[in-house]
């Protein structure tokens, strides 16, 4: 049971004492019923007569953190959990007593403490002055009619009872009175780790619902399926693949050992109830190097290889490119990876051709390799490069404040784009080639069409830079990073913002879409990585190894395992469908609920640092301190990455 609103003095009391008898704390229990009989004070009546005092939640507050920050190590993390919701309830208690000066007092004493974790509410609360606004302001009410969810240790959740029981005369009743109507605090099995960040939202911890979507009002609906063929043009991939299939059918069993249009059909189911119609998203026609392009992936989504288990790691290529002087700003490999395209600070773009060169073998060794060639046109540092899905172009963005689209084949710009304002960190190809996304400095981000040199769209909400940017497999989102620590999803169509994740507190360095069209991967400077589900716009886990910032995200081919590469020197290969979490008892000050996870396991700890690594990781591939500029699965499922030192 849980002491919930309307819980009368004695009944409060009662829960009390009993839960203090049944845990042994007999001196405390003592103290309480010592303080509560006393000239017949109940503990409500006592905590009314602490709240006429000016200053009793600023003490009360006071008093709880300075205990928390002087607890052990082990256990601050957990603790300091709690300082929030006491925050927040203080303010409202405050304010709603009519007492705005103290309120504003207390408000601008405690608000630093939670500034980083809770920036989006901390914010909001500034803006409450009345008792009314308590009653009517969005953010308040979903506080005062919800519960605040946290997970502590049993060890953790006893240190906490002990003090708070201890100092029953002191301030603890109130804070005692604000769990009891506004936390519901869920025992998790083990013991707490150092594992434990109080540098990160810890999954289902808040309100049930305030990650979603901060003041854009209802959840928007979203068609995440891949976006259907187009008819003929499936009608004639289909022949082409029956055809192969055919050609190499064995004759015994009249079976063909690939099954082509088997796996076609696997990879565009008809009739997707949650895909966007084919007009939603205006494409130029086909053409016949689509079709030819469409055989050849369904020939390399036959071929690769399936990821997910432990017995079946992902193979990592890596190049790593030499002297650069930190002077390389971003590297990219083409779709058919028989090219990079690397940014310069010195404003250049190098382009290498990673075929083999025929002419090697009569070259002498004082001649160059001519395997690489220049690309001039920016007049500012190059931030991003990104290749076309059919390899025949390149885009490019620059401290310029433009975007250039580049020729492979004759290695010339073709085409300008400038809408920003401030400098360009990043861009990104449509999955059809037709549309492209930048990001800026100017907080924004842009939809552009191939043939036209002004936006069509402009992605307007985040509140600092906009660092990274990709493609929804179904071309119909664009997905954004940003310096403000929160992921946007964008409608192409609308250009509105249809989901916001919430709950880094530090930048964001890069975001991934997995292949299925339904999981977000989004990575930030701390090196800790959020899985989100698009669909619900609630976060699935956190994976934790990284020890600085992620460059670069992908996904496999099944949106089963997901590569990481960043500062920190090493590739890390993750298990996305791995949870950790297991159902088990739990108790709050009052009673016991049921907890839908558990504590990730305490022993999980590199041996070369105290930052601790969650399970789901498969594997950690160390470079010789190169960072990772970029990591991509190739259609077979073959991880290819970029160091540079």
């Amino acid at each position: 049971m849980s002491a919930g609103n309307g819980t009368q003095a004695q009944d409060l009391n009662r829960i009390v004492l009993d839960y203090l008898a049944k845990k042994g704390y007999a001196r405390t229990e003592a103290m309480l019923r010592l303080e509560a009989s006393d000239s017949g004070i109940s503990v409500e009546e006592k905590l009314k007569n602490i709240r006429e005092t000016p200053d009793a939640y600023a003490h009360t507050y006071t008093l709880l953190r300075d205990w928390v920050d002087s607890s052990l190590e082990l256990y601050k993390s957990e603790l300091r959990r709690i300082l929030f919701p006491i925050f927040v309830h203080s303010f409202l208690d405050l304010l709603s007593l009519d007492r705005y000066d103290t309120a504003k007092q207390f408000y601008d004493m405690f608000m630093k403490d939670h500034e980083d974790l809770h920036s989006w509410d901390v914010k909001c609360l500034k803006s409450l002055s009345l008792p009314s606004h308590v009653n009517e302001d969005p953010v308040a009410q979903q506080y005062r009619k919800n519960k605040y969810q946290l997970n502590f240790s049993r060890i953790t959740f006893d240190l906490l009872l002990h003090f708070l029981f201890e100092n029953i005369s002191n301030g603890g009743t109130v804070i005692i009175q604000l769990i009891n109507r506004h936390v519901d605090i869920h025992i998790v099995p083990g013991r707490p780790t150092l594992s434990t960040s109080h540098g990160i939202l810890n999954e289902q911890e808040g309100i049930t619902g305030q990650l979603l979507d901060r003041g854009e009002g209802q959840l928007q609906p979203v068609r995440l399926s891949h976006m259907p063929m187009d008819k003929e043009m499936e009608k004639i991939v289909e022949m082409d693949l029956e055809e192969e299939d055919l050609m190499h059918m064995d004759p015994v069993t009249k079976q063909s050992p690939s099954n082509l249009l088997g796996e076609f059909r696997k990879a565009h189911p008809a009739n997707a109830e949650d895909a966007p119609s084919r007009d939603y998203i205006p494409l130029p026609p086909h053409k016949g190097a689509d079709i030819t392009a469409e055989v050849e992936a369904v020939k390399d989504w036959s071929k690769r290889l399936h990821l997910g288990t432990r017995a079946s790691l992902p193979s990592v290529c890596m190049y790593t490119f030499h002297d650069t002087n930190s002077a390389m700003n971003c590297a990219e490999f083409s779709p058919d990876t028989t090219m990079i395209a690397s940014g310069f600070q010195e404003s250049y773009i190098r382009l290498w051709s990673l075929k083999p060169d025929k002419k090697s073998s009569s070259r002498t060794a004082n001649e160059p390799a001519s395997n690489s060639t220049r690309l001039l046109s920016h007049s500012g540092p190059v931030y991003g490069t990104k290749f076309s899905p059919d390899n025949k172009y390149l885009l490019s963005c620059s401290e310029d404040r433009s975007a250039r689209l580049w020729s492979v084949d004759t290695k010339t710009a073709l085409v300008a784009y400038k809408g920003h304002s401030g400098p360009v960190w990043d861009v990104a190809f449509g999955p059809f080639g037709h549309y492209f996304a930048t990001a800026s400095h100017d907080q924004t981000a842009l939809l552009w069409s191939c043939d036209h040199i002004y936006p069509l769209r402009v992605f307007a909400g985040h509140l600092s830079d906009v660092d990274c940017v990709t493609f929804h497999p179904n071309s119909a989102y664009v997905l954004t990073g940003s310096n403000d620590k929160t992921c946007r999803l964008w409608d192409v169509h609308r250009g509105h913002s249809v989901r916001v994740f919430n709950g880094h507190t530090k930048p964001v360095t890069a975001v991934a879409i997995a292949p299925d069209g339904h999981t977000v991967a989004s990575a930030d400077y701390d090196g800790l990585i959020h899985l989100w589900d698009i669909g619900s716009g609630r976060r699935i886990k956190t994976m934790k190894g990284h020890q600085g910032g992620i460059y670069s995200l992908s996904f496999s081919q099944e949106s089963s395992v997901l590569v990481s590469g960043g500062a920190d020197y090493t590739v890390r290969a993750w298990d996305v469908l791995k949870t950790n979490y297991s159902d088990s008892v739990s108790g709050s000050l009052a009673g016991s609920v049921v907890t839908p996870y558990s504590n990730t396991d305490a022993d999980a700890f590199e041996s070369t640092a105290a930052w601790a690594t969650s399970p789901d990781q498969m594997v950690r591939l160390n470079t010789k301190q190169t960072p990772i500029y970029q990591v991509s699965f190739t259609r077979r499922n073959l991880c290819m990455s970029i160091s540079a030192s």
